[in-house]
């Protein structure tokens, strides 16, 4: 970063934003990871369906937050689409494994 990007001499909000990024790469990890020790498959077919889409939703969240990295690169404002998105859909996946199973 520090050879192809100039960090050093950025501008203190554009570095950052910049270095968040790797944060997020970081969050996203330690879910995925927490999600792989911790999953219980639901005994009900509903709960398994969200699973199935929160575990999508977190995957492609993790491949667009990367994706970011690369493509988002610091420029005078704020604004990073993709990250912005791959934290939405983050939410989402991790809203969607939250469902709770049927009680009998």
């Amino acid at each position: 970063m520090r050879h192809q990007y100039f960090v050093g001499e950025m501008e203190g909000m554009s570095r950052a934003l910049y270095r968040a990024n790797h944060l997020y790469i970081l969050l996203f990890g330690l879910i995925n990871i927490s999600l792989g020790n911790y999953l219980n498959v639901g005994d009900w077919q509903i709960k398994k369906i969200t699973q199935t889409i929160g575990s999508f939703l977190i995957l492609i969240a993790t491949v667009l937050v990367i994706y970011s990295f690369f493509v988002d690169l610091p420029t005078e404002g704020i604004e990073r689409p993709h990250a912005r998105n791959a934290l939405y859909l983050i939410l989402a996946g991790v809203l969607f494994h939250t469902i709770p199973d049927r009680k009998s």
